[in-house]
């Protein structure tokens, strides 16, 4: 598995080197981006990231950058820099799903605290998503018939009472259990 990204994007050539150069000083593997479109087109769905957006750049807003991110199913959870931040933009941020919202000049501990946050959460995250495909994988295994039966064996009814409900013999409902719980592991 890669190692976690830091994901920046800042207009300012100073403010990318710095922030660049604070995730390095700190172990932390960064990229930084001048535009929207280079960071959008590097963002890797599987990938355990997040991402230092400031909220002010010479193309677009932040927030509209956070809002294509989500359009694209990226769920990289967004650290929001500004030096103008407004208690209403911070909120409409934080609604869209950022994890923090921070003022310019931002203390590097501060900032390095957020990241570690920002990048357990995603793992969390991702974690749950590899997961989920797994058991999603395991379900398109069953058949149309095992689907039909697979609520029956979950909620705890007795083969009796499974072949009843489906209209067929005992040993059938038994067959069917057995290659529901194979194929599902």
């Amino acid at each position: 598995m890669p190692q976690p990204i830091v994901l920046i994007l800042d207009d300012d050539p100073t403010v990318r080197g710095s922030l660049l150069q604070l995730c390095e000083s700190a172990g932390l593997l960064a990229q930084a981006f001048k535009t929207s479109e280079d960071l959008l087109e590097s963002v890797e769905p599987d990938r355990n990231c997040c991402i230092v957006l400031d909220l002010h750049l010479s193309e677009e807003t932040g927030l509209n950058v956070q809002k294509r991110l989500a359009a694209l199913g990226c769920g990289a959870p967004i650290i929001f820099l500004t030096g103008h931040g407004t208690i209403a933009i911070s909120v409409t941020a934080m609604r869209a799903g950022a994890l923090e919202f921070l003022t310019k000049p931002v203390q590097g501990t501060v900032l390095l605290e957020a990241i570690h946050e920002a990048l357990q959460k995603d793992a969390n995250g991702l974690a749950a998503r590899m997961e989920r495909g797994r058991l999603e994988r395991r379900l398109d295994m069953l058949t149309p018939r095992e689907r039909e039966i697979l609520p029956l064996v979950i909620s705890g009814l007795m083969i009796k009472a499974i072949a009843d409900r489906i209209s067929t013999s005992e040993i059938t409902a038994k067959v069917h259990k057995r290659r529901i719980m194979m194929k599902l592991g």
